[in-house]
């Protein structure tokens, strides 16, 4: 897994949130769709 800094994981919530799928994300983040859908999944339950 990528070491994402905590203004790259704002991004991902943000284009979550903006209703951006997980695999465009991931391609353009070079990750996983799995990871970004972990890292939102953690937001949800436990907030910033």
């Amino acid at each position: 897994m990528a070491k994402l800094t905590q203004k790259k994981i704002n991004w991902i919530i943000k284009q979550k949130e903006d209703r951006v799928s997980s695999s465009e994300i991931a391609r353009i983040m070079n990750i996983t769709p799995r990871y970004v859908n972990m890292i939102y999944r953690k937001y949800r339950l436990e907030g910033m």
